[in-house]
């Protein structure tokens, strides 16, 4: 959502993607600590997450895949 509509707040986030507040916050925190997106305070002092460099570039990087990643099953010996 932020690579394509750019900076939102959390309730346009969540009514955009249909989580919950706990579980978008988990998945929130977990960007963050990747490095991304961030949040931002806004000179009104409204909260906002904008998606970092590294961020568009990870959103690139599958976006420009040209073949399927390979799935490797695991076979276990008893």
């Amino acid at each position: 959502m932020l690579a394509h509509e750019g900076p939102a707040n959390l309730s346009n986030m969540r009514n955009a993607v249909n989580f919950n507040s706990a579980i978008l916050h988990e998945h929130l925190v977990f960007l963050i600590e990747q490095g991304l997106i961030e949040k931002q305070t806004t000179i009104e002092k409204a909260r906002i997450f904008v998606i970092t460099k590294r961020g568009i570039n990870v959103v690139n990087y599958f976006c420009n895949l040209k073949q399927p990643l390979a799935i490797v099953e695991e076979i276990q010996v008893l």
